[in-house]
């Protein structure tokens, strides 16, 4: 099947904004294009995959430091641009529109009806600006509604912008401020009987214990988040929910409860067809699979790659391909790894990924010291330690030490390997991955042994 200019809609936020933005322009930096647009750069790089998937955009990188990447459009994507070039008029407009409406409101004397209105503008462009990755503008509206919301008691429009400037957060790395919004989110919800928000709001507060390494409270909070939404009868909810309870049964080494549960979540999102939520469900399995059977989790992971490529999630495209990679290298293959990992870095860079930087640079050493590049291999997990340890991410600090232990065995540097081992033991023992402590012990075991 052709592409048509059509598919351009079924992209990422702000795609057609971009083909847009680009007719009648020869090349324009990378840069200008996010700077004129105030895009964010997820929004602005899985648009930009987006259009030349399609065919739409082509893309030049000009040597030199720091390096300019240019972008514009192909005659296809010309045309085609030109087509919906009116209906970007009109998305605009509503946005336009409804900010017009709120100046409006601003500008007199408000009752109660108006106040109200206000309130649901301001929820209205909060979601907006959070789903185009815009978290300061989103930011302004959310704390606006919530303390027009708060005046009005009107308790569900506070609930769900305490989640939205909690969220925003969560992707700040500002844990404890995430988790307090969360928590009150959740007692106002609890409060009214809102049992979608209730489950949102133990979803998101899962999410924050997961990021600490904090298992056994994510894996309550991601429970009662299933047992939530089955009361609400909320079938997408209940499967987020269910997918990152199983993610926390693998973190704890729990395989084979994990594949269940998660494969009952991509059952349930092909289902319905929610293929925004496939690409993520798929790399999750993959992920477990390895554990158990490596062909399979290849086959997850091509799924989940193929699915992102297609809806152009350039975040979990970046964590599949790191995984796959993670497989090569488990079958002795590095340079297949190495292939997968160069796109997956790229894609780090560009998003500003931390976890995602830390998987490739985990993966990539792991690849070199195949290899045989140790100095290569050294550098890629001493950057994967300094990226974990500044945004406090154990897992990803854990799991680099014990691949750069691994590093020093094979220089034959056992006490530096001693060193790196009993701090990766330590935080994984912490986390409750008895399969992580176990092979820990194990390879401290050989260490002692004449």
């Amino acid at each position: 099947m052709g592409k048509t200019p059509l598919d351009m809609l079924r992209g990422p936020p702000r795609t057609l904004d971009i083909a847009v933005y680009l007719l009648d322009k020869d090349e324009v930096e990378v840069g200008k294009v996010m700077s004129d647009l105030d895009l964010a750069n997820e929004t602005f790089y899985s648009g930009v995959d987006r259009l030349r998937l399609l065919g739409f955009l082509h893309k030049r990188r000009e040597k030199g430091f720091p390096p300019h990447s240019y972008v514009g459009l192909t005659s296809k994507g010309t045309e085609a641009a030109k087509l919906l070039r009116p209906l970007a008029d009109i998305v605009g407009g509503t946005i336009l529109g409804l900010r017009g409406e709120l100046e409006e409101l601003e500008g007199k004397e408000r009752g109660e009806d108006e106040n109200r209105r206000m309130v649901e503008i301001l929820c209205d462009l909060q979601d907006i600006n959070f789903t185009l990755g815009e978290w300061d503008e989103a930011e302004v509206h959310a704390n606006r509604a919530l303390d027009i919301a708060s005046a009005l008691g009107e308790s569900k429009s506070l609930s769900k912008s305490l989640r939205t400037l909690g969220r925003i957060q969560h992707r700040r790395g500002e844990y404890e401020e995430s988790e307090s919004m969360f928590s009150e989110s959740l007692q106002i919800s609890t409060r009214i009987n809102d049992l979608d928000a209730v489950a949102e709001s133990r979803r998101l507060l899962g999410a924050i214990h997961e990021d600490r390494g904090e298992y056994d409270k994510a894996m309550e909070e991601y429970g009662s988040a299933v047992e939530a939404s089955k009361v609400a009868h909320n079938v997408v909810l209940e499967a987020r929910s269910k997918l990152a309870l199983g993610r926390m049964l693998a973190r704890k080494g729990k395989y084979k409860e994990s594949l269940k549960k998660m494969k009952e979540s991509a059952a349930a999102f092909e289902k319905l067809g929610e293929d925004d939520e496939l690409p993520r469900a798929y790399a999750n399995l993959g992920a477990t699979a390895f554990y158990i059977n490596l062909d399979e989790s290849v086959k997850w992971h091509q799924k989940s790659i193929d699915m992102a490529i297609r809806i152009s999630d350039l975040r979990i495209l970046g964590h599949s391909l790191c995984n796959i990679a993670g497989c090569m290298n488990q079958k002795g293959e590095p340079k297949k790894a190495l292939d997968y990992l160069e796109r997956a870095l790229q894609i780090s860079k560009e998003l500003d990924e931390k976890k995602l930087i830390c998987s490739a640079n985990i993966q990539s050493g792991w690849s070199y010291r195949l290899e045989g590049t140790l100095n290569e291999s050294r550098k890629c997990f001493e950057s994967a330690v300094r990226v974990a340890e500044g945004y406090d991410l154990p897992y990803h600090l854990g799991d680099a030490l014990l691949n750069w232990a691994e590093l020093d065995i094979d220089r034959d540097d056992r006490n530096e390997a001693k060193k790196k081992l009993k701090r990766a033991l330590e935080i994984f023992d912490r986390l409750g991955n008895q399969a992580r402590v176990n092979k820990i012990r194990n390879i401290l075991g050989s260490l002692r042994s004449p």
